[in-house]
């Protein structure tokens, strides 16, 4: 039995190095962080070593006597200190770890008065150990503690959405079991269970560490993929979906490429400023969104330029969408601006078959400018230069 316990308590030992290796290896974690996870492996390995010590002197020689009280002493003040260090992982605020240090500097005192009087436990004549007539102070003193920790996680576990508070109330349940089983049935497992539990407190707390870098790296690509003034999909979206598209086998058969441009845009902000050109920019950018983001994904690519590439659209629609375009565009109003005007140029993947996207995009640009041309012709006013 003895063996058998101390083998455990060795590799329970053995898993925490391994945890501190990996935690010093993880370049995303930050040191303060670091420093207080290896604190409390530091400290369970410690209680780990010191309780299989207790077993193994326990009914020792006579010699070890005081060697043996020392032991027992040093595991009832380590085990009560795991609990702050649990708390230090969760919580950075002094209110709750003062009174920690307050209860554990007193069951320190505790302890040492137990080693000369056997107030907690003592160590009889054959060199065997018991508990003291104060053996349920020191019980009220860990209690205490845990309901501490306890109601630290429960605090701490609101941060989380519901379904990662779950798994870290299994871990506070998990460690209260352990200590109930050790302190009602007897079964050495406390340290085992502080070890288990320091794991899979550390696994949650990557996870959701991992968690928030994905959430964090999605809203700052969400960012990168909308433009600011018309919340249309971005020049950054636009390169990634060209990039998607870069080889003519991965374009599909139906796509249709819009390249667009807002008439007159230049004389708006110069007459009316440029909050008048922004509102005409948006108001245009809506009628694009509404009328073409249906059948694809619409894109400001520049100042007063727009693409749309769509795919679910048939050669048939297309002159009905495109009178639904002009539509929406001459049906719009603002408040600085009274009417709007595009000129807009397409092209169907299939009257260049094998092409790619940017042959595609150049030839619908061609034919952009080419209606943008006989606009400024048709107002009497000289081409805008390309």
């Amino acid at each position: 039995m003895v063996l058998q316990y101390t083998a455990l308590a060795a590799f329970s030992c053995a898993a925490l190095l391994i945890m501190m290796a990996l935690i010093r290896e993880n370049a995303r974690m930050k040191q303060d962080t670091k420093d207080r996870l290896y604190q409390t492996y530091v400290v369970i390995i410690l209680a780990n070593i010191i309780e299989a010590a207790s077993i193994w002197l326990n009914g020792a020689p006579s010699w070890t006597h005081y060697l043996h009280l020392a032991v027992k002493g040093m595991d009832y003040c380590l085990t009560p200190l795991i609990g702050l260090l649990y708390i230090r992982q969760i919580q950075r605020r002094r209110k709750w770890i003062l009174p920690l240090l307050w209860l554990l500097f007193a069951n320190i005192i505790l302890q040492i008065i137990s080693f000369f009087t056997g107030w907690v436990y003592y160590v009889d004549s054959d060199n065997y150990y018991h508990h003291g007539p104060l053996y349920l102070l020191y019980i009220l003193v860990y209690g205490a503690v845990m309901i501490i920790v306890a109601w630290q996680f429960i605090l701490y576990s609101r941060r989380f959405k519901s379904r990662n508070r779950f798994s870290l109330q299994a871990i506070l349940l998990f460690v209260i079991m352990g200590i109930a089983a050790q302190e009602i049935l007897g079964a050495r497992i406390n340290n085992v269970t502080l070890t288990i539990d320091a794991i899979l407190l550390f696994l949650h707390n990557n996870e959701y560490a991992q968690q928030n870098s994905d959430s964090t790296i999605s809203q700052q690509r969400a960012l990168l993929e909308t433009d600011a003034l018309t919340g249309m999909k971005s020049r950054f979206a636009y390169n990634e979906a060209l990039n998607a598209l870069d080889q003519p086998e991965k374009l599909p058969e139906n796509t249709t490429v819009f390249m667009i441009d807002i008439n007159g845009l230049k004389m708006i902000n110069d007459q009316h400023g440029h909050s008048a050109g922004d509102e005409l920019i948006c108001g245009v950018a809506q009628c694009i969104s509404e009328v073409l983001s249906p059948y694809g994904e619409c894109y400001r690519t520049g100042g007063d330029e727009f693409v749309a590439i769509l795919f679910d659209i048939t050669q048939n629609q297309l002159p009905e969408l495109c009178a639904e375009l002009t539509r929406a565009i001459e049906g719009w109003r603002g408040e600085y601006v009274r009417h709007a005007s595009i000129s807009y140029g397409y092209v169907l993947a299939s009257e260049y078959p094998k092409s790619s996207v940017e042959e595609l995009i150049r030839v619908a640009d061609e034919r952009m400018y080419s209606q943008k041309a006989s606009y400024y012709k048709a107002a009497g006013r000289d081409r805008r230069k390309r």
